[in-house]
């Protein structure tokens, strides 16, 4: 694999600069460890920890036997903490998120001479924020008292 790499390097040296990249992401390597884990990994996860913990449930309240016989309230259970479970790749989209917020807060700090270019960019990263609340899209419990998502 190494060497199909090389020689797909040695005859397009043009995506040096992507393979290289260290972007939020990771750049390139990132992107294929992303595909291969939500091609391979991310559903088997997932079914893992659902049986796991809808299995748990069952074992730590054992009246759900008997009131539950379809075990629909522990596959609930298990859906919404499965859901908790941070994925790789949305997590990197997030600190890619987090990179442009620096970046908007340093042309903020450095921009003081001409607030007017500033307004613009701080706009647009609240204006989504903004038109999820009023969509009912985004609530104060999916916001933490830190301002971040919980």
């Amino acid at each position: 694999m190494a060497e199909a790499v090389r020689d797909l390097r040695g005859r397009h040296p043009e995506l040096d600069d992507a393979m290289e990249a260290a972007s939020a992401g990771g750049g390139f390597a990132w992107d294929i460890l992303c595909d291969l884990y939500q091609v391979f990994f991310a559903d088997m996860v997932g079914e893992f920890l659902r049986s796991a913990v809808a299995e748990h449930v069952k074992l730590a309240v054992p009246v759900l036997v008997a009131t539950d016989p379809e075990g629909r309230i522990a596959d609930w259970v298990a859906e919404k903490l499965v859901d908790l479970v941070p994925n790789p790749c949305e997590e990197s989209a997030e600190a890619a998120e987090l990179a442009k917020a620096v970046d908007t807060a340093q042309s903020v700090v450095g921009a003081v001479e001409d607030p007017s270019a500033v307004l613009s960019k701080v706009a647009e990263g609240l204006v989504p924020k903004a038109v999820g609340r009023v969509l009912g899209l985004i609530t104060d419990e999916v916001i933490g008292e830190g301002g971040a998502a919980a």
